[in-house]
């Protein structure tokens, strides 16, 4: 099926020619090694909507049971545009970056009210749908309703970009408009949708970013980057940040089998979801006192600052975090005064150690070192003057709880 490929130069740079032969060979390929996936098990634009969504940022194996557990939770638009937030939360609980799921019930609450619940095909209406930009745009176009347009996620960038030899960085100007100028033209060959997924395929399976097996590549034959032998070059890899460090101090506050928990404000980092009370301090240094690097044993007995090799920097640490709660400066709103009951208690023995975790998002560190307090009173007072709510332990698990939370629950819950 391969057929010899002459490579042109088009304004200095190296361009593929549009090619029916190409694009029979990745079609072929693609229907006969292709993973039988569900989202392309459906031609629902619905269906196929949540599945790109999902799988922004998110592995296939990962992605599986949610799309299939969400679908049967909200197997129409008209079901998630009536979902609460938080039932939506819930079923997304354990994908991370939960905007996508917000905007997800915003676009379909939109969809139902200017579209009677029909996913629109066109791309000023889609894109004016929260949560939907160029990729999932294309995807939506190409796959659900068989349109010519680009769809250029991480995979198939990295195709296109070996294909057709390109060196530069793939943000740099005017990269972007090569590749989808390509991919577009070789959509207009065959179906539009199965030239999509054969190049997502293709880039998830076999032209990875480390060690592409060429040998099983149908595109080899026309591939520049292999051809200078500049596979492993190419595309140019942007350098990442290094996460920066954060320390949370989370307080377990638990009385009679209930829970106190902190809802997070509804924008910025895990927006709307429940936690632990906590407060988040930008690291004074990468090591904080007595964090071991990941989930330490359980300590249930220590003060805090017995274990430390500098006391008062963690009770300092401590008292920066709650000490606005519990020592305020100006009591007020006819909240019941706690000076009294704290007179004899410092910081630095108010608190038990309970456990350290980390949890790392894409540019942030979490260093979580979670305490609870030695006085019940202590607990009610904190609570009653911060506004928290109680709930039942057992019913956590219905609650959108972030997943670091989720994992601190799992530990100190069953260790009861």
């Amino acid at each position: 099926m391969k057929s010899a490929q002459a490579a042109q130069a088009v304004d200095g740079a190296v361009s593929v020619p549009s090619s029916q032969s190409v694009v029979e060979a990745l079609v072929g390929w693609y229907v006969a090694n292709a993973r039988q996936l569900p989202w392309r098990q459906t031609g629902d634009p619905y269906a196929i909507w949540i599945s790109e969504t999902m799988l922004q940022q998110t592995r296939v194996e990962t992605v599986i049971p949610y799309y299939n557990a969400f679908l049967k939770r909200f197997p129409t638009v008209f079901d998630l545009a009536t979902a609460t937030v938080e039932e939506v939360l819930r079923a997304w609980q354990g994908l991370g970056y939960y905007s996508r799921a917000r905007n997800l019930q915003r676009a379909a609450i939109q969809v139902v009210a200017q579209y009677a619940g029909k996913i629109p095909d066109q791309a000023v209406a889609l894109r004016s749908l929260p949560g939907i930009g160029a990729y999932t745009c294309g995807a939506i176009r190409s796959i659900a309703f068989g349109q010519v347009e680009a769809a250029v996620d991480g995979n198939v960038a990295r195709v296109m970009a070996r294909i057709l030899g390109i060196r530069e960085s793939l943000n740099q100007t005017g990269v972007g408009r090569r590749i989808a100028q390509t991919m577009m033209q070789w959509q207009s060959q065959a179906e539009a949708g199965t030239v999509t997924q054969a190049l997502m395929e293709l880039g998830a399976t076999v032209c990875v970013p480390r060690g592409p097996e060429c040998s099983c590549c149908p595109l080899d034959f026309i591939c520049v980057a292999r051809k200078e032998q500049a596979v492993t070059e190419i595309p140019a890899l942007k350098k990442r940040p290094q996460p920066q460090p954060i320390d949370v101090f989370a307080l377990w506050l638990v009385e009679e089998n209930r829970i106190w928990l902190q809802k997070r404000p509804d924008t910025g980092l895990l927006a709307g979801q429940w936690q632990f009370p906590a407060l988040e301090i930008a690291a004074v240094s990468e090591k904080p006192d007595g964090y071991d690097g990941g989930i330490s044993t359980i300590r249930h007995s220590q003060p805090i600052e017995s274990r430390n090799s500098k006391p008062v920097t963690a009770a300092v640490r401590l008292q920066t975090a709650f000490g606005h709660i519990l020592w305020p400066e100006n009591p007020q709103d006819g909240v019941p005064v706690v000076r009294e009951r704290l007179a004899a208690v410092s910081p630095r023995n108010s608190f038990v150690e309970v456990l350290h975790v980390q949890h790392l998002f894409t540019h942030l560190r979490w260093r979580v070192q979670v305490v609870r307090p030695l006085s019940a009173h202590i607990c009610t007072d904190l609570a009653l003057r911060a506004g928290w709510v109680s709930v039942p332990l057992d019913s956590c698990a219905e609650l959108g709880l972030a997943t670091v939370y989720r994992r601190i629950l799992a530990r100190l819950y069953t260790s009861r």
